[in-house]
């Protein structure tokens, strides 16, 4: 019921890329495709939550409740695992990525601080 209340409220500017431009990876997919659902998930699901790692599996989990909640078509469970362990990989790897960042950075502006010095 709630899946067809939303209906109504999707506007033509919903999906701002196609979907095949969305699916370089499953941040881009989620921020681009549907954006009305990811609002609406993110607001009343997601953000409700202290833990990431939970939030994330019950988003992806009620949205495909909301596509077949019976789950006799067992692509909406597929849909479940295959998005948030992708969300969670990809979060983990750029959590990942933004340490070694952090820390080239660090090792940069000594480098620099270093060189000034020696002029």
């Amino acid at each position: 019921a709630i899946a067809h209340a939303m209906h109504f409220t999707d506007v033509a500017d919903d999906t701002p890329l196609f979907l095949y431009d969305c699916l370089a990876n499953f941040s881009s997919l989620w921020w681009n495709f549907h954006v009305s659902f990811r609002d609406f998930f993110a607001r009343n699901i997601y953000s409700k939550h202290k833990n990431q790692h939970f939030s994330v599996a019950l988003t992806f989990f009620i949205s495909a409740c909301f596509h077949d909640v019976s789950f006799t078509d067992h692509r909406w469970l597929y849909f479940f695992v295959a998005n948030t362990s992708g969300v969670l990989v990809e979060r983990a790897l750029f959590a990942t990525a933004a340490a070694q960042a952090r820390e080239s950075n660090r090792l940069l502006k000594a480098l620099n601080t270093a060189v000034l010095w020696s002029l």
